[in-house]
């Protein structure tokens, strides 16, 4: 008779359970300097079983959802209605869990799971994973000293700054005239670093184009055209997602045809802009003029509409000679600037005068992804963009949807950008909600201070700027926050409205930590496998031969469930090695397995196993 004691090597430098090679807790394999004789007809059994354990959780549609609200903290008297934001809603579902949300998860792949889910709520392009923010959202696993016990959560959030701005042209531009679905009213020409987008139609039908490949940057981004100041054409600004072809005709929402918001007052009269600067010509003097122009509530129709933004005398462009209109994201304000023949650069507007006389709108979640669009309609007149400091995000889809999925796939809507989001989903409301605020309605003489950026180019302090609120359950003030139910799974259970600090801090990070340990059950037995060996099991509920020697129950001997578990079997259960001579081994291989034979990887740190071995007894 002879024991054999075999052990995982921990890996002490990593998370337990996600050491890898041959040591892992749930799977690993012994070498031996020597080889070991095994009798002939001998048999094995589990003497007992040392590991830790952590627990499983599992999740449905009453405990997985939760928002994001990024934007002025709620405090005091200021309410949601006081923002320009909207908590955003996600759903606990990993990127490659599929439709399906009801999950299982050890504590490993809850926190990618949640991290995944995270970043579907993130619609601000400079939190978004990017070629300059490859951390974007990033949940961890909290653990002790020793790197065994389970503590909790790590949530981090990071951002880009204005730091990292670059121009990025964009390739791709879609034609967006209502009446124009085969988007052949423009040309578009690459050359010397600019885009140059011609009007090529001669039938007095205004071409409007989109560049689709990034949204602007909102830390400083700039978008800068170059316009013709003998030219009364043209129009040029920044926008929303617009499209006006359906990639599934059948599908009738209601606007799934968006040439403009369905909201939007006058909608094909005048080409939509969130912001724009127009040569318009002016009958009272034959001078072409330079005129503003955002897209504002109107409460009595209960609609946005297009109004012009008086800056002043409105410039004349060709006496000006004005060649550049710059449009530059600041936070929530958006400055406008032009440039004449002679480097003269003149500010039109700023957004941070507090008073909406001389203020444009702010930017909002709506519009928190911009394109630059231009407009034509003198035939072969052209307007250039010569720089644009967009965003490179991972995998971007232009309207929030990845076309080369089947509509049923939920992993289909991408959730990059919150105004195309909602129209996929049909809930252009929560847009008009925030659209309808005060801020928006400029013939409500409340005053609003847009909020800016701070020196380094990242969003201001707490105190007036922005900053992550996670919403693990329901609150009153942050609304609709509706069926938010996660807080016990991630350790806040008394606290389910969290706060990010108050600082991106040097290295642009906004992180909390689970204030509690979340309890998670084990509710799965285990089972010893040894793939080595010539034993032979039965699995019915696989319905196959297996190569499982011992079984765990969901409770040690002490009664514990989770952490760390000692089993020893009252009476051991024997099976045969089936060797009819002497067997010589030189290593063996054994896996924690639950009851599909799937690897238990919710196993942490040291694992040990120990064996007897005899030989049969002989009747």
């Amino acid at each position: 008779m002879s024991l054999l004691i075999t052990s995982n090597t921990a890996d002490t430098s990593n998370y337990g359970a996600l050491s890898g090679g041959i040591n892992r807790p749930y799977s690993f394999q012994n070498h031996l300097s020597s080889t070991i004789k095994i009798p002939k007809n001998s048999e094995i059994a589990v003497q007992s079983v040392k590991l830790n354990r952590e627990g499983n959780i599992s999740t449905n549609r009453l405990n997985n959802q939760f928002y994001i609200y990024f934007g002025q903290e709620l405090t005091g008297e200021i309410n949601i209605e006081d923002t320009t934001n909207h908590p955003a809603l996600t759903w606990l579902r990993g990127d490659t869990q599929g439709n399906d949300v009801v999950g299982n998860y050890n504590t490993d792949e809850f926190a990618d799971a949640v991290q995944d889910s995270m970043r579907r709520a993130l619609y601000y392009p400079q939190l978004q994973v990017s070629s300059v923010n490859s951390s974007s959202a990033q949940v961890s696993v909290q653990r002790n000293g020793s790197n065994l016990d389970f503590e909790g959560y790590n949530i981090s959030l990071y951002s880009a700054s204005s730091g990292d701005n670059a121009c990025r042209l964009p390739a791709d531009w879609i034609s967006v005239n209502e009446n124009d679905f085969v988007g052949n009213r423009f040309t578009k020409t690459e050359s010397g670093g600019s885009v140059r987008i011609t009007h090529s139609a001669s039938d007095g039908v205004r071409s409007e184009a989109i560049g689709t490949n990034y949204p602007l940057s909102l830390l400083n981004g700039s978008c800068i055209f170059e316009v013709d100041f003998n030219s009364f054409g043209w129009e040029v600004g920044v926008v929303r997602s617009l499209r006006t072809t359906r990639e599934d005709p059948t599908r009738l929402y209601a606007d799934d045809n968006l040439a403009y918001p369905s909201y939007f007052f006058g909608g094909g009269a005048e080409p939509f802009f969130d912001w724009s600067a127009k040569a318009k010509f002016d009958a009272t003097d034959s001078k072409i003029k330079l005129r503003l122009y955002h897209a504002v509530w109107n409460n009595a129709r209960q609609q946005l509409e297009k109004r012009e933004f008086v800056y002043g005398t409105p410039l004349d462009i060709t006496t000006e000679k004005i060649d550049n209109v710059i449009f530059k994201a600041v936070g929530e304000q958006m400055h406008i600037s032009v440039v004449n023949q002679t480097g003269t650069t003149t500010s039109l507007a700023t957004g941070t005068t507090g008073a909406k006389a001389t203020d444009m709108k702010p930017i909002s979640l709506v519009t928190s992804c911009l394109f630059p669009k231009i407009s034509q309609i003198e035939k072969d007149k052209f307007v250039k963009l010569i720089e644009y400091q967009g965003v490179d995000i991972t995998n971007w889809k232009y309207g929030s949807e990845d076309s080369t999925k089947s509509f049923e796939d939920q992993n289909r809507q991408t959730n990059q950008d919150f105004w195309a989001t909602q129209v996929n989903l049909n809930k252009v409301y929560l847009c008009k909600n925030i659209e309808s605020r005060y801020m928006f309605d400029y013939d409500d003489g409340q005053a609003y201070t847009q909020k800016g950026l701070a020196g380094a180019g990242n969003w201001v302090g707490a105190t007036d700027g922005y900053l992550p609120v996670y919403l693990f359950t329901e609150s009153q003030k942050y609304t609709p926050s509706r069926y938010a139910g996660i807080s016990g799974l991630l350790g806040f259970k008394n606290n389910g409205v969290v706060t990010g600090s108050t600082t991106f801090g040097a290295n642009r990070r906004r992180i909390v930590i689970s204030p509690e340990v979340p309890k998670f059950l084990s509710t799965n037995s285990m089972f010893v496998r040894i793939n080595d060996l010539a034993i032979k099991s039965f699995n019915l509920s696989k319905g196959s031969i297996s190569k499982i020697l011992y079984h765990m129950p969901r409770f040690d001997n002490t009664g514990n469930e989770v952490g760390g578990l000692f089993f020893e079997p009252a009476e051991r259960v024997y099976l045969d090695i089936n060797n009819a001579d002497d067997l010589y081994i030189n290593n063996m291989q054994i896996e924690i397995v639950n009851s599909d034979e799937t690897l238990a990887t919710n196993l942490t740190g040291k694992t040990i196993v120990i064996f007897h071995i005899r030989q049969k007894k002989i009747n």
